[in-house]
């Protein structure tokens, strides 16, 4: 089920709502990656994150960011109509897929850990080579998902730049939420 939901600031965003089953492939494709990444040295990476976060209160455990990074990821595909094809994990055999966007062919999704926050970009993920990158954010209620919208990410490296309330560090941005848009039409795919 997909609605508009309007937050208690003049923010509109989508909520979309899992089905059992996606729930639990999501779930159990974020857990795997936790698993997969720990196993690398990844969890010790998010750990000195967490201890250097200005607001630690607001990270969560590297399994619980994992599953919620999952479930947003199936939340967008599931609103845009595109392919999710899921990912990483201890069981991944289909390596083909971990340099390619999170959703479809375009489609880069960040969790928001706050759902008054703007995702973080990094200058890494801004090709122009490929300006029709987009990046999606949304933050994970249980089974529900709430869409903030969308950006392609070179317009939100540039917007960054010049806006007074995005914040800016030397390889990196969090971008406002109001730079977010959600398109009129459900299940666009470009393909």
């Amino acid at each position: 089920m997909v609605r508009p939901l309007v937050h208690e600031r003049p923010v509109v965003m989508l909520t979309v709502q899992l089905e059992p089953y996606e729930y639990e492939r999501a779930r159990t494709i974020g857990l795997e990656r936790a698993e997969r990444y720990s196993a690398f040295g990844h969890r010790q990476d998010y750990a000195e994150a967490w201890t250097n976060s200005i607001r630690a209160e607001d990270m969560v455990p590297v399994d619980v960011a994992n599953v919620n990074a999952a479930l947003l990821e199936l939340a967008v595909a599931k609103h845009l109509g595109v392919y999710w094809h899921g990912h990483g994990g201890a069981l991944d055999r289909s390596k083909q897929y971990r340099q390619l966007p999170d959703v479809g062919d375009r489609y880069e999704i960040r969790h928001v850990l706050r759902e008054d926050a703007g995702p973080r970009i990094y200058e890494k993920d801004v090709d122009y080579a490929r300006p029709h990158l987009e990046l999606w954010a949304g933050h994970i209620r249980g089974a529900t998902a709430l869409i903030f919208g969308g950006i392609r990410l070179v317009d939100a490296w540039e917007i960054s730049e010049t806006c007074g309330t995005c914040k800016r560090w030397p390889d990196s941005r969090r971008i406002c939420q109001s730079h977010l848009t959600i398109p009129s039409s459900q299940g666009r795919n470009p393909q």
